[in-house]
């Protein structure tokens, strides 16, 4: 993986690299950060910092066309209605990742109904896993390495604490078989 394509990822779930003082600052939502991104921040930390220090390190360096016409049109909105020009491209970055998750979402169920399995990061099992209408479908997914859990498998842990539902799922995947509600 490249420092562009990690930085890429990691946006799309919503963790934000920075730097401070010529440290790596992470953040965003708890248990989003899998185990094998963090062997990839460790091992890219040098290479992070510096293209994040260097001149266009932004995350607007990452920005798709239509991204970037989005972010320079809210910029020039907020501009010239009084806003400062920092506050505004802060905004407008934020904007654009919260209009890039939408999208992702609508592009997911386009794929989950066209094709009848999407990849998804369960926050309960700390991994990705394939979403999928049935069983039937589980045999086609891309990644065998990637377990597929059904609808109904994931509503058999609704009212479930999130320690009893990834108990369920982990013995699901080492026993095999399915979950019923």
């Amino acid at each position: 993986m490249t420092v562009d394509e990690l930085i890429l990822d990691l946006d799309e779930k919503g963790i934000r690299l920075s730097v401070d003082h010529d440290l790596l600052k992470v953040a965003g939502p708890k248990g989003v950060l899998a185990p094998d991104l963090v062997g990839e921040l460790k091992r890219l930390k040098p290479e992070i910092i510096t293209r994040l220090q260097a001149p266009g390190g932004s995350l607007q360096d990452h920005l798709t066309d239509v991204e970037k016409q989005i972010w320079s049109d809210h910029v020039r909105w907020s501009v010239g209605n009084g806003v400062v020009k920092d506050k505004a491209e802060s905004d407008a970055t934020e904007y654009v990742r919260k209009t890039r998750n939408v999208l992702q979402a609508r592009q997911a169920t386009e794929d989950y109904e066209r094709r009848g399995f999407v990849k998804i990061y369960s926050t309960v099992l700390d991994r990705e896993i394939y979403l999928v209408k049935s069983e039937r479908v589980a045999g086609i997914v891309p990644d065998k390495s990637i377990p597929g859990f059904t609808e109904e498998e994931v509503m058999a842990c609704k009212g479930l604490s999130r320690e009893e539902a990834k108990i369920l799922l982990e013995a699901r995947l080492t026993l095999g078989g399915q979950l019923k509600s």
